[in-house]
């Protein structure tokens, strides 16, 4: 801090000021050489510590003149000559180190709070991107995907063993000329409508949002936002290559969801399923909640994105004990039993609930992070919907909402 900063000054000129002392007050020349010597090497030491040229510059050239003056004064001036250049040069060598120094710490400096800056500048375009974007990607200079994107994969149905880490954007735009000149514009942050190609070759209506970072050294990077068009969001299926498999989406980050909830908008995926693909998910029977920890891709299109949702929250009330009681005897061990319950849709109060027949059984897995992994099975899965109806209720006229039978 600024304390210890003056501290370390005060410290410098004391150390200067105390070697100028003591060859004044040397009674012969061979204990004035030796502390000359002890200076010179103190003098380097503190330049290459405290760096600080003007203060070095300053305390060097009295030191330099006290030396001088006390060699002029003494029974042996023809010496004179002799100190005073050793005192330059070993002046000039002083500073030129505190010079180094000081230039290593500015640089190290600026290299700090530029790198706090475009952190904090990503950080809040991303958080930014996320209120209106699906999937938020970054990308670098050459526009490949610098993270693996688990929003962008589930969007576009694609699930590999290191995502799309490393793939070149440009290849997932039908249109990757108009894409390749939408991120050389310099200017500011802009839209651009574009057509994606999911896995099984669909086309993907969506809208492109670009944010343009400064990293060091002058090092160009992108963050893109892309947002579903509300035209392709229900038009889509599952490739068939993932309704037979039982694959795990990670889920979505928290930003997203609250935001897609808040809204009331539609999941990015079609609530149309086969029944060859397994509605499952896997949550953590240690959390208090049961949060989730992973879902298979049909489940994903039922229900839509969600990350470490908790499963309580989903349930209705009068389930919540038996989701309870069926995960604590799966995560116990106990043989798995098919259980009927009641789930409230995850993304907006309003769209319905989902009824199925649950089943839950223990993952065999090592787990080095305590977490107990079961997983949930639901079959004869039915989706309900909500809607508004007038109804008397004794001449009171209120509206009431009623729910379709399931």
């Amino acid at each position: 801090g600024h304390c210890s900063w003056s501290r370390l000054c005060v410290i410098q000129t004391m150390a200067y000021l105390g070697c100028v002392w003591q060859m004044w007050i040397s009674s012969d020349s061979l204990t004035f050489t030796i502390w000359h010597g002890v200076s010179v090497a103190l003098r380097c030491m503190m330049a290459f510590v405290i760096g600080n040229v003007p203060l070095t510059v300053i305390l060097n050239a009295v030191h330099g003149v006290g030396v001088s003056v006390r060699v002029f004064s003494s029974p042996h001036p023809e010496e004179l000559e002799t100190f005073m250049a050793l005192e330059l040069a070993s002046g000039l060598g002083v500073v030129a180190v505190s010079a180094l120094v000081d230039s290593m710490y500015r640089r190290e400096m600026r290299a700090t709070v530029e790198a706090s800056l475009a952190s904090e500048s990503e950080h809040t375009a991303k958080e930014l991107l996320s209120l209106v974007c699906d999937a938020v990607v970054a990308l670098d200079d050459r526009l490949r995907i610098k993270h693996r994107s688990p929003a962008l994969e589930a969007l576009l149905f694609m699930n590999t063993a290191h995502g799309l880490c490393g793939v070149d954007f440009g290849e997932l735009v039908c249109d990757g000329d108009r894409f390749e000149a939408f991120m050389a514009d310099p200017g500011r942050v802009q839209c651009l409508h574009v057509t994606l190609r999911d896995a099984s070759g669909h086309a993907v209506g969506a809208q492109l949002f670009r944010s343009r970072l400064l990293g060091l050294g002058g090092q160009i990077s992108h963050l893109l936002g892309i947002r579903e068009d509300e035209d392709t969001v229900h038009s889509r299926q599952l490739p068939a290559n993932l309704l037979g498999e039982n694959v795990l989406f990670d889920t979505w980050p928290p930003s997203v969801l609250e935001h897609r909830t808040s809204c009331g908008s539609e999941t990015s995926f079609s609530s149309v399923f086969s029944e060859s693909a397994e509605h499952a998910f896997i949550v953590d029977a240690a959390s208090p909640r049961l949060v989730m920890l992973s879902c298979t891709s049909s489940f994903t299109s039922l229900i839509g994105p969600v990350h470490n949702g908790d499963m309580l929250d989903w349930v209705a009330g009068h389930d919540t004990r038996s989701l309870l009681g069926m995960i604590t005897g799966a995560s116990l061990g106990a043989a798995p039993g098919a259980t009927q319950m009641t789930f409230k849709l995850p993304h907006g109060q309003h769209s319905g609930q989902l009824r199925a027949i649950c089943e839950a059984s223990l993952v065999n897995e090592d787990s080095e992070d305590g977490r107990v992994r079961v997983k949930v099975i639901l079959t004869d899965v039915q989706v309900g919907r909500r809607r508004r109806s007038r109804a008397s209720d004794q001449g009171n006229g209120r509206g009431q909402i009623r729910r379709q039978s399931l």
